[in-house]
């Protein structure tokens, strides 16, 4: 396992902030932006709740077959610290958010060097869409 002075040394100080500027940028959307939850984040948020109490269902009877267990699982595991699994499903997407700028940096890296991965990083912490997403 890597220590983290190997870590930063193999990661240019670009993606690095540009992942500081996604996150300040998602957290400031969430703060200011986002004021209902929507439709799929209750849902989610619903099925974490049956998964918490042992049972992966839906509004109807039977085994959800609709959406995937994992995101409900990580859901439910982090309302299990005490979060309300609204705030705990935003918190997830926003880790995964982050997540994509690190894996799209380190993919871009590979294939087109450090200018691609730099501006891939940036991309990805700016774009709306991406920032929208990662707070629903």
């Amino acid at each position: 396992m890597r220590n983290l002075g190997e870590l930063r040394s193999r990661a240019p100080h670009g993606v690095l902030l540009a992942l500081l500027v996604g996150l300040m940028a998602r957290l400031a959307r969430w703060l200011c932006c986002v004021r209902v939850v929507e439709i799929d984040g209750a849902w989610y948020a619903r099925l974490a709740e049956r998964l918490s109490d042992g049972a992966y269902e839906g509004l109807v009877p039977g085994p959800e077959v609709m959406f995937p267990p994992l995101y409900p699982a990580g859901i439910a595991a982090l309302a299990a610290t005490g979060l309300d699994p609204v705030t705990a499903g935003r918190l997830l997407s926003l880790a995964g958010g982050l997540a994509v700028i690190v894996l799209g940096w380190r993919l871009a890296r590979r294939l087109g060097g450090d200018r691609a991965a730099t501006a891939t990083a940036w991309f990805l912490a700016l774009a709306p869409a991406q920032i929208a997403s990662s707070v629903a």
